[in-house]
């Protein structure tokens, strides 16, 4: 057998896939950091821009904004907003949501209340994240939104989570491995959001009207709330992103040395 038959192990590539793998601890943590203070906002340390005084002006921009494809839409009969953990919320069976903002959609036959939407959301906290919740609400009206919303509440149950998290890395990893050489990791990012785009879309759809909604109500996003809105939408990008980075560099290995 001559020299060059024998299979060349490159370690570069191993050491890829484990830094990526690694990494995902730390870089979750990174990305969470600067929003510390959002999240733990309370009255002795409120945000710049505080959620609760905008409750009233956003809601109604964001009726407008349903009412544009949906003329019959009453936020007063479809929405209620807990600015604070709310003993209501304890009674429908909610999670608490004193230090981040939630929105609960209730589709008709399972309705468990007498609105569709209650959003939970910590009056300190900056009104941008009570815009994305209210785009929510929009987007769960429209026919691409609501389709986006039901595959994303479907991948959320323990089972399905755990499937999609295994596809994330197996679909790019084994395509990596099937692709002849080393110029795949586009594909292999492709793949990986395809497979997580229900909540990424839904993320993405939603921060777009919450932008509509501050515009509307007459305070525009600022910059830094903007940034905000990325960083969050950057966060459910994470996963997907150094799951198909480690498997396609494993699948480059397999690839080029098995």
């Amino acid at each position: 057998m001559n020299q060059e038959d024998i299979p060349q192990v490159d370690n570069s590539q191993a050491i890829v896939a484990l830094s990526a793998l690694l990494a995902r601890p730390a870089l979750k943590q990174a990305f969470g950091k600067p929003y510390e203070r959002y999240r733990n906002a309370d009255a002795n340390n409120p945000t710049e821009m505080p959620a609760g005084p905008a409750i009233p002006a956003y809601t109604r921009a964001m009726e407008e904004r349903i009412r544009e494809f949906n003329p019959e839409y009453s936020a007063d009969n479809a929405l209620k907003i807990f600015g604070s953990t709310s003993q209501r919320l304890n009674e429908l069976g909610l999670n608490e949501h004193s230090k981040k903002a939630s929105n609960t959609y209730f589709p008709p036959k399972t309705r468990l209340t007498d609105v569709e939407n209650v959003i939970a959301i910590n009056p300190y906290h900056d009104r941008a994240a009570l815009a994305h919740e209210l785009g929510h609400t929009v987007t769960q009206r429209t026919a691409l939104g609501s389709l986006m919303h039901k595959a994303k509440t479907q991948m959320r149950k323990p089972n399905i989570k755990q499937a999609t998290e295994l596809a994330t890395v197996l679909v790019p990893g084994i395509a990596s491995a099937l692709t002849p050489g080393s110029n795949d990791v586009a594909t292999a990012l492709a793949l990986a959001y395809a497979i997580n785009a229900p909540t990424l879309l839904d993320e993405a759809f939603a921060s777009g009207e919450g932008l509509g909604i501050m515009k509307r109500a007459g305070s525009p996003a600022t910059l830094g709330q903007r940034g905000r809105l990325a960083g969050a939408f950057l966060s459910y990008l994470l996963q997907p992103t150094v799951s198909a980075l480690a498997a396609n560099a494993a699948g480059n290995f397999l690839d080029e040395n098995v």
